[in-house]
């Protein structure tokens, strides 16, 4: 299988700026139900929370963030953060997309799964090598009390890899001493889902969390929906030539998934957290591919553990520290595999492991009742074996990567070895000043050093000015890093085409090869933002944003000789930190709420505009942006009358861009048509006795035929089918 993977001078010793800049916010209620049924100009005055725990409104944290709520997670029928991210504004979900992510978020335009953090209650759970990895049932939402989307670079908090965001999902804090939920789900495709929390007081300190779900599904049959475009199956061609490499007669269509997860959390005195969280997502290598290039069945699985400890604590007057420890695992596991017109009708295998252990020091200060300090040190020692080129047989995970004894496929090559260690550390300061009742100023700055590739440095400060109540604009300037992932460092494919007559080494004429001398990609971004609160329940908010992002990894292919592995490449491609892109767009969103006699409705909408342009080979010039739709309409209506709910909700797109160029204008990309999607959610609460409820989700309720872009390689669809109408029947309950 041929792999796609899609220094500063010193500044003041002071800066006036908040630990805000980057962080999600933590609203201060007592429980999800309290927040939903605030006003929109009380949540705007709520008072929040960063990682430090210094508290301030909603309305003056300096950064572009949407609160999701437990009701509306659960009224819109969000099962996991694709779901969600689905309905954000300046967001484009491709699914069907990919054999190894099966989906690809885009954010501001700026494509890619790794270009954003994911956190579960503040710890990062998403691979700290950067590895591009599925967002789908991964992150199931059950047991979420609301999720925070922060837009921007926050790379001078976090650090690595949170160049377009962070996400943070909350899991929910119940203040009962014992309680259960468990429900039941079943659906179109043979979809199963469950999932069950239980949680339980011991003592007067120690408070004890356990929460799972599992999920099997056949997943839509696209072959029956689309018969124009899955007519080749049953016999496997060569991409290149069109001939018939194999005749298999049973080769029928899948389009299986399945995940679980199992998290862990024992609280002492809510200031002392240790925790385990596991999760597995498993879908088809045959995602996205044209069914005359692809055998069905084999698998991509990703797995994900977090053992973690987390310790906050005041321990002088005002000065308040938050500890974490972190040791993580990301694996694609033995079976990860392949079967397609690369392997010649063989399964070829992949895998990886990467080991993380990292600490995080963090202390805030008041300096005076006006301006607050944060600064933290964070170290990280990683060790990746990075995915592996193609394996005739699966990784044997007991012996030593280079005790395998495996050969590049169809050589005797030896399977080169590239495993690698390196640290990173970090440290961060960031303060806010508060320095008039209208205006408050912040900045912040982080240094950080990888033994690979050096230092980086990122600042990020912003102006919040308060024209009347609820009248309020933002003025935010941010630098992030995205790391080089081993992944892409170590990436290697292709053939060999025999040995050579005159030297007998083995030859190829094309191949791809490492290149370890990746840069970090670089983003800074202005941003705007403005909140007006037009009636005590109606809210607009406008943003507007221009990001220029350096050092995009792109392929390169060279013209000369080299030597890979003992063997001699005439012409070469690797890949280079070279490319450059320019975004900018916005969005303007709406929210409202009214009460018509028993019934509560709540409109919400948003208009997204996401342009950019992109410089990736001298000889190409600039062009479009790839995976972009540069024109979004996201939104819906929840009807609520007692303990009835339902939610239809919409969603549109214009044309979104490609990989491919357009023969006819190389400036501009080829594209894949708009669409049009109508989602819906019934909803019923406390049926009969209190706790339990049912829930009906159909999504494309009209069961429109659409397409969005395909991958762009040999085998992929240029434009990829999506899911005809399903439907899902939920069953839960919750005693607490």
């Amino acid at each position: 299988m041929r792999s796609r993977p899609p220094t500063r001078n010193n500044v003041a010793a002071w800066s006036l700026g908040a630990a805000l800049l980057a962080c999600p916010v933590v609203a201060h209620a007592e429980s999800a139900t309290q927040i939903d049924d605030l006003s929109l100009e009380e949540l705007l005055n709520l008072e929040v929370d960063t990682v430090t725990r210094r508290i301030q409104p909603l309305l003056w944290a300096p950064a572009r963030s949407v609160v999701v709520t437990r009701s509306q997670i659960l009224q819109r029928r969000y099962v996991n953060l694709r779901d969600l991210l689905q309905d954000m504004p300046e967001v484009d979900v491709f699914t069907n997309y990919s054999s190894v992510t099966r989906s690809a978020v885009s954010v501001r335009g700026l494509v890619g799964n790794n270009r954003f953090l994911v956190l579960v209650d503040g710890v990062r759970i998403n691979a700290m090598t950067g590895d591009e990895a599925p967002v789908e049932d991964n992150y199931p939402l059950f047991d979420t009390e609301r999720v925070e989307v922060i837009y921007g670079p926050a790379s001078a908090l976090y650090g690595a890899d949170a160049l377009v965001g962070v996400i943070n999902i909350v899991s929910r804090r119940e203040e009962a001493s014992n309680g259960v939920g468990a429900s039941v789900s079943y659906g179109s495709a043979d979809t199963r889902y469950g999932a069950a929390k239980a949680f339980t007081k011991i003592g007067e300190h120690v408070r004890l969390s356990l929460a799972a779900h599992k999920h099997d599904s056949d997943a839509p049959n696209l072959a029956s929906a689309y018969r124009e475009d899955f007519q080749g199956i049953g016999e496997l061609r060569d991409p290149f030539s069109g001939n018939v490499l194999a005749s298999i007669p049973n080769n029928r269509f899948s389009n299986k998934v399945s995940s679980y997860s199992i998290s862990a959390r024992l609280t002492l005195d809510k200031e002392l957290t240790a925790g385990y969280d596991v999760r597995q997502f498993t879908q088809l290598t045959s995602v996205g591919v044209r069914p005359e290039f692809t055998v069905y069945g084999a698998e991509a699985p990703h797995r994900w553990q977090t053992f973690y400890l987390t310790y906050r604590k005041e321990f002088l007057p005002k000065l308040e520290s938050s500890s974490e420890i972190n040791y993580a695992i990301f694996t694609k596991p033995p079976s990860f595999s392949y079967n397609n017109a690369y392997s010649g009708g063989l399964p070829q295998y992949k895998y990886s492991r990467n080991t993380s252990f990292s600490v995080r020091e963090q202390l805030a200060y008041p300096l005076t009742p006006d301006i607050d300090v944060v600064a933290g040190v964070s170290w990280a020692y990683i060790h990746a074996l990075p995915e592996t080129g193609a394996l005739s047989t699966p990784f044997d995970e007991d012996l030593p990567s280079g005790a395998q004894g495996q050969t590049i496929f169809g050589t005797s090559i030896p399977f080169p070895n590239y495993e690698l260690n390196y640290q990173t550390l970090g440290s961060y300061l960031q303060t806010q000043a508060q320095l008039t009742s209208s205006l408050a100023v912040t900045a912040g700055m982080r240094f950080d050093h990888d033994t690979r590739y050096g230092n980086t440095f990122n600042p990020r400060a912003g102006v919040v000015y308060q024209f009347t109540s609820g009248n309020t604009a933002k003025l935010l300037y941010g630098e992030a890093f995205l790391a080089p992932p081993p992944a892409y460092q170590y990436a290697f494919w292709g053939s060999f085409a025999g040995n050579d007559a005159s030297t007998g080494r083995p030859f190829a004429y094309w191949f791809h090869v490492p290149n370890p001398d990746l840069d970090p990609m670089k983003a800074r971004t202005l941003e705007f933002d403005y909140s007006l609160l037009m009636a005590k329940d109606l809210l607009v908010e406008l943003d507007g944003y221009f990001s220029a992002v350096n050092g995009i990894t792109v392929a390169r292919t060279v013209e000369s000789s080299t030597e890979f592995a003992g063997a001699d490449v005439l012409s070469y491609e690797e890949f280079r930190s070279e490319g450059r892109a320019r975004l900018y767009g916005g969005s303007v969103s709406l929210r409202y709420r009214v009460q018509l006699g028993a019934t509560e409705i709540e409109p919400w909408g948003s208009f997204s505009l996401s342009q950019g342009r992109t410089f990736d080979k001298p000889e190409d010039g600039w062009t479009e942006m790839s995976f972009n739709a540069p024109y979004k309409v996201k939104g819906g209506i929840t009807l609520k009358r007692g303990a009835f709910s339902f939610t239809p909700r919409f969603r549109w797109a214009s044309r979104s861009t490609q990989t491919l160029r357009n023969p006819a204008e190389p400036s501009h990309r080829l594209t894949a048509p708009a669409y049009a999607v109508v989602d819906a959610a019934l909803r019923a609460d406390d049926l009969f006795v209190d706790g339990l409820s049912l829930a009906l989700d159909v999504r494309n309720l009209l069961d429109a035929r659409y397409y969005m872009p395909g991958a762009g390689g040999p085998l992929e669809f240029l434009n990829t089918p999506q899911d005809p109408r399903t439907a899902m029947l939920e069953l839960s309950f919750n005693y607490d």
